[in-house]
């Protein structure tokens, strides 16, 4: 009975160790490595397809992924031609390529039925080569992907739009307007020099700078923004918001959250706004500011209280702080601390 016992624990053993050695091969992306190594790709692929495309008199860029869960990585190349590498884990069938056209001056780069079955046993990944010509001369750029990444070192055209049904967008360098937005998955952003709009239903969102205008919404996730010089407003539902410096105005409102916004230099009005959560805002020594804060539970402090009138329960002020302030700063707060230092 002893010996039965274990048998049976060691063939346990030893059909955990196999499911999950299985359940990590399954992962879609192959276990993909962490920060911007992934690139070379997923290591159970190999390259099964290689087409290219001349980009001259091209205005227009569109990648359409939407039904799949194939990754997307754009790489910048020399020359004027698009290079397509589709990569497979197993051996694909010619009617299971994308199709690369050109019309006009649009060139499309499709794939209209998904090929991931059994939860990732059949797993893929493109690579796009783009001529940095074609960067050049694009007045839009759209990705479109479904349950896959998207990935780039640069992108750059006037106009930019990628989205993602699930799956992480991450990009190093953004040059233009973008808009990007995943239902389920994490945006990453390390730089833009246009504008940008960064939508989120599930999942966290990091922006390293953006020169223009900036807008991020988030239903459940973290926000991480390092630097905005332009306008911004940021919003979650459910989330903490963090900002390391803010040049223009600021909105920022959470529901669920603490809001964290450092200010070098004030450059238009400061709202900040929660329902359940903290603030901490901190301003520049020898900036001038209209100044209202309330909390319904919680306290105020700042270090200019001697410019304020405060209420008896010390959980609303207002005043001014230098002579002719030019903006204002306005705090408010349902249940939480505000912390304003300068």
């Amino acid at each position: 009975m002893k010996g039965l016992k274990i048998a049976l624990i060691v063939i346990l053993t030893v059909l955990a160790l196999c499911l999950t050695a299985v359940l990590i091969y399954c992962l879609p992306g192959g276990g993909k490595k962490l920060g911007w190594e992934w690139k070379s790709g997923d290591p159970f692929c190999t390259l099964q397809n290689t087409r290219e495309l001349n980009v001259t008199d091209v205005s227009q860029l569109k990648v359409d992924f939407s039904k799949t869960g194939c990754d997307i990585i754009f790489c910048e190349t020399e020359g004027e031609a698009l290079i397509l590498e589709e990569y497979f884990s197993y051996k694909a069938k010619e009617e299971e390529y994308a199709a690369l056209e050109k019309t006009g001056g649009v060139v499309s780069v499709r794939r209209d039925k998904d090929r991931n079955f059994f939860g990732g046993w059949k797993r893929e990944y493109v690579k796009l080569y783009v001529p940095g010509v074609l960067f050049e001369q694009l007045d839009t750029l759209e990705v479109e992907s479904g349950s896959g990444d998207v990935q780039a070192e640069l992108l750059r055209t006037a106009a930019g739009s990628i989205s993602a049904s699930s799956g992480d967008v991450e990009i190093e360098v953004c040059e233009g307007d973008f808009t990007l937005s995943t239902a389920s998955g994490d945006i990453n952003i390390g730089s833009c020099s246009g504008n940008l709009q960064v939508n989120s239903s599930s999942g966290d969102q990091e922006i390293g700078s953006c020169r223009g205008n900036l807008q991020t919404s988030a239903s459940s996730g973290d926000t991480e923004i390092g630097l905005c010089q332009g306008n911004l407003s940021a919003s979650a539902g459910s989330g903490d918001i963090q900002v390391g410096d803010a040049g223009g105005a600021a909105r920022i409102e959470t529901g669920s959250g603490d809001i964290s916004l450092g200010v070098t230099t004030l450059g238009g009005d400061i709202d900040l706004r929660g329902s359940s959560g903290d603030a901490k805002l901190h301003l520049p020594q020898d900036c001038t500011f209209s100044f209202e804060a309330r909390t319904t539970s919680g306290s105020i402090q700042t270090s200019f209280d001697q410019a304020l009138s405060f209420n008896d329960k010390g959980n609303w002020a207002e005043g001014s702080v230098g002579e002719s302030p030019q903006y204002s700063v306005s705090c408010s707060f349902a249940s939480g601390d505000v912390r304003v230092r300068r």
